[in-house]
């Protein structure tokens, strides 16, 4: 009857070392491939949250210029080179997340009866840079530059001032 448990004991450590030895070879593996990222291990909602929370809420200001093409051009390349692997609607979801509540009920209304995410991205940014940018004349551009002036500012805040006009 010894006999029998001792043969019974080694079979079990050969069994339990092979099990380890198994365990320990596919961890390597996976640890391997988790070291090795692909485009394809990145998921779409994984991207989007990365993305997401970097890029700031939009809220629209017209007194301080806080314009959407100013605020697109500053995040265009989280939607263009980094989102470039979402799809069409995930960008626009992305993008409608960013945007102020007021915003997004003036755009909702303007596209209606549509939804969202119906709309391609690229005619979304095109809708939203017409709905909340400032318009100016070329009179009023002019006549803007006529009356610009140097007030007690040095030359650096001078030059600034002119080029943002």
């Amino acid at each position: 009857m010894m006999q029998m448990f001792e043969k019974q004991n080694e079979q079990h450590q050969a069994a339990m070392t092979a099990l380890v030895q198994a365990m320990k070879g596919k961890s390597n593996d996976e640890s391997r491939a988790d070291m090795t990222p692909t485009s394809s291990s990145v998921s779409q909602t994984q991207l989007m949250n990365d993305i997401g929370s970097r890029v700031a809420m939009f809220q629209f200001d017209l007194e301080t210029e806080k314009t959407f093409s100013k605020w697109y051009a500053r995040h265009e390349a989280a939607f263009t080179v980094e989102g470039k692997d979402l799809e069409d609607k995930s960008k626009v979801s992305l993008l409608m997340s960013k945007m102020s509540d007021e915003v997004y009920e003036q755009y909702s209304k303007r596209i209606c009866p549509r939804k969202h995410t119906e709309v391609e991205f690229d005619e979304t940014v095109k809708t939203l840079e017409q709905m909340f940018d400032i318009k100016k004349s070329l009179f009023s551009h002019r006549f803007a530059c006529i009356n610009i002036a140097r007030d007690d500012e040095t030359p650096v805040e001078y030059t600034t001032k002119v080029n943002s006009m």
